[in-house]
């Protein structure tokens, strides 16, 4: 799995032990951080910055302590709120009464200085777990790949593997439907013996044909057309399954 991070510390000794902390707790557990560190607030929400590419922000709350004026960790959590970005922030503090004030934006979870591994792995599983919800992640050969659910059009087997559809791309995985299916959020229906397809890729279906939105059609396997199209009008009506 793929997360891009940022960490806003300004004391760079430690901003560069925790990303040291993270790349080999991922590099262990077969996951991939992308991880940019910012020594200031000004870095990290400049009009240079696309703050909004981060799914977790490692934010410092005592930002330049010995400033009485400085601009806090928590000042600027609450700026990227208002400013709609709605990703993880994960508080770092050394001082344990700010945790109370984190859920006034929502925060992720806090990690105590100095950071130790038994408290901060368990975040980073929890944010894995999180983002595992959101997209199919599998090894191909010598690489870890990672998809979007929402990019997926469909997934159809072949043999012992199935092929996941983008509208850029087809990806191969060593599985089958049967394996993944109980996996798979609920916009995934099953429409014929070797096709799930995603209902928010279907832009239209007429007697046993489904239209997808790459433009290729789908055939829909006879003992599948009731429970598909009743699901893709529950879907179009309600806005989801």
């Amino acid at each position: 799995m793929i997360i891009n991070a940022a960490i806003l510390e300004d004391n760079i000794l430690f901003a560069n032990q925790l990303k040291n902390l993270i790349l080999i707790w991922a590099d262990k557990n077969s996951h991939n951080f992308n991880i940019d560190v910012f020594h200031s607030a000004e870095n990290l929400i400049s009009g240079n910055t696309k703050y909004t590419y981060y799914d977790v922000i490692f934010m410092d709350i005592q930002l330049q302590p010995d400033v009485p004026s400085a601009i806090t960790g928590m000042d600027i959590a609450k700026k990227l709120r208002l400013s709609g970005f709605d990703n993880d922030i994960i508080f770092i503090t050394s001082y344990q009464e700010y945790v109370f004030e984190g859920y006034n934006v929502n925060a992720f979870n806090f990690l105590l200085k100095p950071i130790q591994t038994d408290k901060l792995y368990p975040v980073l599983n929890s944010l894995i777990e999180k983002y595992s919800d959101k997209q199919y992640v599998f090894k191909n050969r010598q690489s870890i790949v990672s998809i979007p659910y929402a990019n997926i059009i469909t997934i159809t087997s072949n043999l012992h593997e199935i092929n996941i559809m983008t509208s850029n791309d087809t990806y191969t995985d060593r599985s089958s439907l049967e394996t993944i299916a109980d996996t798979l959020p609920k916009s995934f229906v099953r429409c014929h013996k070797t096709c799930i397809v995603n209902l928010s890729h279907i832009t239209k279906i007429e007697k046993n044909i489904i239209f997808l939105s790459n433009k290729k059609l789908q055939t829909i396997g006879r003992k599948y057309l009731t429970t598909l199209k009743n699901s893709y009008l529950t879907y179009i009506m309600g806005g989801g399954i």
